[in-house]
């Protein structure tokens, strides 16, 4: 998936990684980050905002996998 960086209006406050915004970034975000690169859900606006956990404007295996590394190693 692409991102467009004109999502940036649509939050104010936000956590990187936390797709359920429940304030805390757990299994529940990487469940969710790989029904949405596997494609079997659509993203919503606010996830593809924060689903790019590398910038790289891409949604992809990179970013689960740094979604991965921030819950082990944080």
């Amino acid at each position: 998936l692409v991102c467009n960086s004109g999502f940036s209006e649509y939050v104010n406050e936000y956590i990187m990684g936390d797709l359920n915004n429940d304030n805390s970034i757990d299994v529940m975000d990487v469940v969710r980050l790989v029904n949405i690169v596997l494609e079997l859900d659509p993203a919503t606006e606010y996830e593809i905002l924060v689903s790019d956990m590398n910038n790289d404007t891409l949604i992809n295996i990179q970013d689960i996998v740094i979604l991965i590394d921030i819950i082990l190693y944080n």
